[in-house]
């Protein structure tokens, strides 16, 4: 059957296999728009696929190449004139264009198989199924053993290349291996974008990839082979060549080795599929690498992170936390007991008056370490941390062990007060043997002495200078 069309999709022609499928006459459809002479059924509109036929009809016209719908619903009128009555149907079309000199598409030709005896139609679950057994062919409107073929072939050719296609965008690579050789029969895109595009198919695993030899695959696909059991590695190296000619690298992949069996349930090949999580496993390391290189950092700061959550109290400590404190409290309740002495009210002030502000905070306070019973000096610094309506949910933070700051400090003042006490007691000390020095200088300066004035006032400034010496000495 054959249904010719303009580039209008006005009928032009139509040959009588079609005008005997259809139960149309020339004169009631050639002239007219394709979709008036087939209306759509207004009382169902879903048994006309209008849109699906124009589609594809507009698609070979645009392409100038065929376009194949391998099973469409489509009722046709059993009667003619304002108000049909249809005929629910089944089709397989191909849209062929017919091309001028130029190239370009100038008519369309229709040809719709009729393979309603094919399938059963479930109008609620709108799904078709292929009847168990074809009716008998009787009369003209059914099929033909040439139509039935190719009504078939079009349906097989549909669905081979969808799960083709399917099988090409599957997530993931995949490959399917046949035989006691493990010989590839099929793989997809990602697959060969994997192994560098080469040519694998019809070949062993061995013989297409021979670099993966002695890297383990060997015993894994064989014992699946033979064992008929499926296997399964995650981040599993393969050091593999991406390119013709390019040294090895090395990707992490998860691999699932799946056995298939034939129709006597024995094992005729295997399916292979996984995904490249290379880069995912790279981020994975470096991620532990930054993890371990900051708890270095954090345990050589001698810092603990902490989360405490204002509903139940509940205090949560990075691992580090009892190395550095001595013990790790549950709850605030158990922190504010460490605190020593006056420092727990000044720890509450800060705290409510961070609250109240929800605002960042940050103070100095003693606690006891109940591992050894040393007393030691924290410094934590934080922020209150507010929900989606504002409110304060949370304090988050660090801790950090001052202790060796905090004594350097209070050494640092012990010396600076023993240095005051000692230029105190110096200058007091200088005090007493330059007064007679003084004095001596005023005799020599205001009198005329004689020798033994002289004598005694150099022997005092010989004895005070001695004890100035003495005293720089000491």
């Amino acid at each position: 059957p054959y249904l010719v069309m303009d580039a209008d999709l006005t009928i032009l022609a139509a040959n009588d296999a079609y005008l005997r499928s259809t139960g149309a006459t020339a004169n009631a459809i050639v002239g007219k728009y394709v979709f008036h002479a087939f209306p759509e059924n207004p009382d169902d509109p879903d048994s006309t696929n209008v849109a699906v036929v124009r589609d594809s009809l507009k698609k070979a016209l645009a392409t100038g190449l065929p376009d194949t719908t391998p099973f469409l619903r489509y009722s046709v009128p059993k009667t003619r004139g304002d108000n049909p009555d249809f005929d629910e149907r089944y089709w397989s079309t191909t849209s062929t264009p017919i091309l001028d000199d130029e190239g370009k598409a100038v008519m369309v030709v229709q040809n719709p198989i009729d393979v309603t005896d094919l399938y059963n139609f479930n109008k609620t679950s709108h799904k078709a199924s292929v009847e168990s057994k074809v009716k008998a062919a009787e009369g003209a409107n059914n099929f033909s053993r040439a139509q039935m073929h190719e009504a078939m072939l079009r349906i097989l050719h549909d669905e081979r290349g969808h799960m083709r296609n399917l099988f090409n965008q599957a997530p993931g690579f995949v490959a399917v291996l046949t035989g006691p050789n493990h010989i590839f029969e099929l793989a997809n895109e990602s697959y060969f974008q994997l192994v560098g595009h080469r040519d694998i198919i019809g070949k062993s695993v061995w013989e297409a990839l021979p670099e993966i030899k002695g890297q383990g695959f060997e015993e894994l696909i064989s014992g699946v082979y033979t064992s008929g059991k499926a296997w399964t590695g995650r981040s599993v190296p393969i050091a593999i060549q991406r390119a013709p000619g390019a040294p090895l690298v090395t990707r992490h992949v998860d691999l699932l080795y799946q056995p298939v069996f034939d129709a006597d349930g024995k094992v005729s090949g295997i399916f292979a599929q996984g995904h490249d999580v290379t880069e995912a496993y790279e981020s994975q390391i470096a991620y532990r690498e930054t993890e371990e290189r900051l708890r270095e950092g954090m345990m050589a700061a001698k810092m603990v992170v902490w989360d405490w959550n204002l509903a139940n109290r509940h205090l949560f400590f990075s691992d580090n936390a009892e190395a550095i404190l001595g013990s790790v409290p549950a709850n605030a309740d158990e922190l504010m007991d460490l605190i020593f002495g006056d420092d727990r009210l000044k720890a509450q002030n800060i705290i409510d008056q961070a609250l109240a502000n929800q605002s960042e905070f940050e103070g100095t306070f003693r606690i006891n370490r109940l591992i050894d019973e040393r007393l030691m000096w924290i410094e934590i610094r934080g922020k209150v941390r507010k929900d989606s309506e504002g409110n304060s949910e949370s304090m988050r933070g660090v801790a950090l062990d001052v202790t060796y700051q905090m004594e350097a400090a209070e050494k640092l003042r012990n010396a600076d007060r023993q240095k005051d006490e000692f230029l105190a007691m110096l200058a007091h000390e200088l005090r007493n043997p330059l007064a007679p020095i003084s004095s001596a200088a005023q005799i020599l300066t205001l009198t005329q002495p004689d020798r033994a004035q002289l004598q005694r006032t150099g022997e005092i400034i010989k004895r005070q200078i001695k004890h100035l010496v003495g005293l720089v000495d000491d």
